[in-house]
């Protein structure tokens, strides 16, 4: 599940419903045998609501801590669902991305990744950028240096620049 500003609740359920079947009068899960591992991106991009929650974090905290969540039809069955993984991936606040509460992220084991250095990164875009132009000329193949690096100073320089004008508004 890719997660947007955008993203509700009824849409987390939604897809998590499409994946999942029916085995008993109210347990849900994938094909029996099998594990449903989810994955979430984004996870902290959904918009706060008036009373300062997230809605779909809402509704994967009750998913993961209850093992299940209600029908949305008149009756409000309760839903167990069996087999179920989670994991998530987000970035740190800023930009449209949100806190999030921090009793459903203790629900998860947390791993932070450090952001590349300039010569990792360096070696990631000449590589791939490299591989692109195998089938060019030389005279292509030899612009990849110049061109890895200069896209790279654009890159700092636009981030600089937009850093201080965050500061400004």
């Amino acid at each position: 599940m890719t997660f947007s500003s955008r993203t509700t609740s009824l849409d987390v359920q939604r897809n998590l419903e499409a994946n999942i079947e029916k085995r008993t009068k109210d347990t849900f899960g994938p094909q029996l045998g099998k594990r449903l591992l989810i994955f979430i991106d984004d996870m902290n991009m959904p918009q706060v609501d008036p009373y300062g929650t997230q809605q779909p974090i809402a509704l994967l905290k009750l998913l993961i801590d209850r093992h299940g969540c209600y029908d949305r039809s008149k009756e409000l069955h309760w839903k167990q669902m069996k087999d179920m993984g989670y994991i998530a991936a987000m970035g740190k606040p800023g930009g449209g991305r949100h806190a999030v509460d921090p009793r459903f992220i203790s629900l998860f084991s947390v791993f932070n990744m450090t952001f590349p250095s300039n010569t990792t990164l360096y070696r990631i875009y000449s590589s791939i950028l490299s591989g692109h132009v195998t089938n060019f000329s030389d005279e292509v193949k030899a612009t990849v240096k110049g061109l890895t690096k200069m896209t790279m100073a654009l890159h700092t320089s636009v981030m600089a620049a937009h850093s201080l004008s965050c500061c400004y508004q």
